[in-house]
């Protein structure tokens, strides 16, 4: 995933993949790389060690991408991404992008995934990244959320928002970065504010 702070950290990660396993399948999304179609042909060029670009929200297409790469099956019918076949070089696009559903997604916190690497790991961790909504109704040309398909902003239920705070304070998780693409845009931020309040009690 990369935006402008770990761009060129994650391109070279990638490089150095690519010469080690040659064989891995590499996808690349986030708000910095290209997505534009006169932008896409170039990218590929410059980095030909990447296989697939997400073009939008990369859940789906990230474990669909893994699937079809086990089963060895075309990437083509993947909504959201952009691929360059190997063989041919030949740049090709998936289906139109499918904007997710937020209640839809499975929470790391509440699914165990965090579970036992937490409990490990708790004093190398300064905070977590949070997200309760997606979206933005606006378009504001410093922001990526301008640009994306996905700005009605689509929200997580508030029953599994307050599960998710009661993890947050039953971890003592000191920090936490929300990632909503405009926190406080809605009266319900307000009740998830005091659940976060009252947790910190």
């Amino acid at each position: 995933s990369c935006s402008l702070w770990n761009m060129n950290l994650a391109l070279a990660t990638a490089y150095e993949v690519r010469k080690r396993f040659p064989d891995a399948l590499i996808m690349a999304g986030g708000p910095s790389i290209a997505k534009d179609p006169d932008l896409v042909e170039p990218f590929f060029q410059g980095h030909p060690y990447v296989d697939i670009i997400v073009t939008g929200e990369g859940e789906e297409a990230f474990v669909s991408a893994l699937k079809y790469h086990d089963e060895r099956k075309s990437f083509s019918d993947i909504p959201g991404i952009v691929f360059r076949e190997r063989e041919t070089g030949r740049v090709r696009y998936g289906l139109p992008e499918e904007i997710l559903n937020m209640p839809d997604l499975p929470s790391p916190f509440l699914d165990g995934t965090f579970d036992e690497f937490y409990q490990k790991y708790h004093n190398k961790f300064s905070g977590i990244i949070w997200e309760t909504n997606r979206g933005c109704p606006f378009t504001c040309t410093f922001c990526t959320w301008g640009n994306y398909k996905s700005r009605k902003i689509r929200y997580n239920s508030l029953e599994q928002i307050a599960q998710e705070v009661e993890w947050i304070g039953k971890n003592q998780v000191r920090y936490v970065a929300m990632t909503d693409a405009n926190f406080g845009i809605h009266q319900r931020d307000v009740e998830i504010a005091k659940m976060l309040a009252q947790c910190k009690k």
